[in-house]
């Protein structure tokens, strides 16, 4: 948040921001399955066919919300992300 002056990932989800999450980056990985034991918790999270939604996509957040920073810094924090 603090570098896209925005928060990245939706929340208003049902699962809440793990949900966001999982729709600007695809499935969280199955071995994580009911590791997350907070009310909420989606199957649908862990689900391998899923695919980050385009309309989501937090390499074109980056770029459009911080069009100061270079290539290199924008792919350093799709990373760290």
């Amino acid at each position: 948040m603090l570098y896209l002056t925005f928060p990245p990932f939706p929340t208003f989800l049902e699962g809440g921001v793990v949900s966001g999450m999982v729709e600007c980056l695809g499935p969280l990985p199955e071995q994580w399955k009911g590791l997350y034991t907070h009310p909420g918790g989606l199957d649908s999270w862990y689900d391998q066919s899923q695919s980050p939604d385009p309309e989501n996509d937090l390499a074109a957040k980056i770029a459009y919300f911080r069009p100061d920073a270079d290539l290199v810094k924008r792919q350093h924090v799709l990373s760290i992300m």
